[in-house]
């Protein structure tokens, strides 16, 4: 390993490989005019891909809301590069013998560890490496003698330097969503310590319009910030729903991220549930409505939808009846394809337009039974299901890494959707972990 600097320019941390390749991740620079010309490549590339290889539309204002999201510092964005050590055992240091062959897109989360501690995770969204970005190196490797790529993939020795990375800027997981049958990069991920969840117990739940609530119980649902460093982060919240019975303390946590689709570059809402001592499934299913719905109003609040795109407004509560055939031709009028409906004929009101929401679901057989009872879809991209994947980084020793705790800060804002009763406690009464 080796790192320096030549003529002003700051030279990654390079990582020598079997076979004399040097490689290093690098962060993004948003002020670096070169840093911004590779992402914007790499990431029309990388996503070009990713859509045609999973049957999507890629979109050039989605590429214009990523940029966004990356100088806002709600994406992050790694840079991957590459460069052979030259006859005399150096390092190459010259820009031109240094390339950036891809980028990693991801974004901060939380995620539960022991003892219901919120701990500091990374989602990766986008793991992006080009084709057309490798040509160029394994040419300038050809002409030297006894260099060679390694055995291993170039994705499993970034995916260790990744990990690398994240242990030591604290963070407890590594979080995302797979395919499985991407057989490069589940290859990459698990030779790393990747767990995929592909039992009929875990899955990727999407949801496209809020669950209805006219046959359900509202449930008063109650907020927590999370807090890094002191700092409430605004991309970030839990919300919670709890009772004492006679067997002891039910819980439901919703640790709700505020992610991106990088492929619309367009913002969704990333949601990892956390349940002790499962309630009733009726009783469970009515919780996952409540806080569905009180997670959209909370995201609408803080206007997760806004820098990066349109306004999106709440439909009107209308029932679709053939007798009100006006009504329905009138409100698509006004709200254009803005509006979502249920089947013809049925008696259900018009759903609400909401931002993507991806549940993860992990070894929990009842709690996807009871997302798919209130509406939840398997998540599928392009024509791929997706799973998810999670990676224990706790399992990791590195020298001065330590993880970052997660504060909680109860908000007195409650967003009950009915009054708290005598026997849960005292109205707007928050607990945190």
């Amino acid at each position: 390993m080796s790192s320096g600097a030549q003529s002003g320019l700051i030279l990654p941390q390079w990582h020598e490989q079997r076979g004399g390749l040097h490689l290093a991740i690098q962060p993004y620079d948003k002020t670096n005019a070169e840093d911004r010309e590779a992402a914007e490549k790499i990431i029309v590339d990388g996503v070009q891909n990713l859509a045609s290889v999973h049957g999507a539309q890629f979109s050039k204002a989605g590429l214009r809301n990523n940029m966004r999201a990356l100088d806002n510092g709600r994406m992050k964005l790694r840079l991957l590069k590459a460069t052979w050590k030259a006859a005399n055992g150096e390092v190459c240091g010259g820009p031109s013998d240094i390339f950036t062959i891809g980028a990693i897109l991801g974004w901060q989360t939380v995620g539960m560890g022991q003892g219901g501690k919120f701990l500091s995770a990374e989602y990766i969204e986008d793991f992006c490496l080009p084709r057309s970005r490798l040509r160029p190196l394994v040419a300038a490797g050809k002409p030297l003698v006894g260099k060679s790529f390694p055995k291993e993939s170039l994705a499993e020795c970034f995916q260790r330097l990744l990990l690398e990375q994240l242990v030591m800027d604290g963070n407890a997981f590594q979080l995302g969503e797979v395919d499985p049958k991407n057989t490069k990069i589940t290859r990459a991920l698990a030779e790393t310590g990747a767990v995929f969840e592909t039992g009929p117990d875990s899955a990727v739940i999407e949801f496209k319009r809020l669950p209805y609530l006219f046959d359900r119980l509202p449930m008063p649902v109650e907020k927590i910030d999370l807090a890094f460093n002191g700092v409430i982060n605004p991309n970030k919240f839990v919300l919670r729903w709890w009772q004492m019975t006679e067997s002891g303390l039910q819980k439901v946590d919703f640790i709700v991220t505020r992610g991106q689709a990088t492929v619309l570059g367009e913002a969704r809402m990333d949601i990892q549930p956390e349940i002790t001592d499962n309630p009733a499934q009726g009783v469970l299913e009515c919780v996952f409505a409540s806080m569905l719905l009180a997670a959209e109003r909370e995201a609408e609040d803080r206007h997760w939808k806004e820098p990066e795109g349109r306004i999106i407004g709440r439909s009107p509560s209308i029932p679709l009846l053939g007798s009100r055939q006006e009504m329905v031709a009138a409100t698509f009028d006004g709200c254009g394809d803005e509006l979502l409906i249920p089947e013809f004929g049925s008696s259900l009101p018009f759903g609400e337009p909401v931002s993507d929401a991806h549940v993860y679901v992990r070894n929990d057989e009842r709690a996807l039974k009871g997302l798919y009872a209130i509406g939840g879809q398997p998540r599928i991209f392009g024509d791929k299901i997706m799973i998810p994947g999670v990676t224990d980084l706790t399992k990791m020793t590195l020298q001065n890494a330590s993880i970052t705790e997660v504060s909680t800060v109860a908000d007195n804002d409650n967003i009950s959707l009915r009054p708290a009763n005598e026997a849960r406690g005292q109205p707007g009464e928050l607990i945190a972990a």
